[in-house]
């Protein structure tokens, strides 16, 4: 019964901590475009750029507790689902 909460409670949370974690990137991405040219703009779909929208969003708002926000929900994203393939194959079995 612990395993099958388990592998539902990841199953929800991983992704819903990502979505969250996408949320405030683009509102990260949002916020460092502001006042630049068009053709200086970061596409808030542009996820590579992720570092150089950190590093400016530091430097344009170096009091901000946002950036710290996307690291970690991005870190539970992935811990979350860590956390579920793990569970499902140690409850249900191998992947095969």
């Amino acid at each position: 019964m612990i395993c099958l909460i388990l592998v539902i409670g990841s199953a929800i949370l991983a992704p819903a901590a990502m979505v969250a974690a996408s949320v405030v990137y683009r509102d990260l991405v949002d916020l460092v475009n502001t006042g630049k040219p068009r053709e200086d703009m970061i596409s808030a779909g542009d996820k590579t750029r992720i570092l150089s929208v950190l590093r400016q969003h530091r430097d344009a708002f170096p009091e901000s507790s946002k950036r710290a926000l996307l690291i970690g929900l991005g870190l539970s994203g992935i811990i979350g689902l860590l956390t579920f393939t793990i569970s499902a194959v140690t409850c249900f079995g191998t992947f095969t």
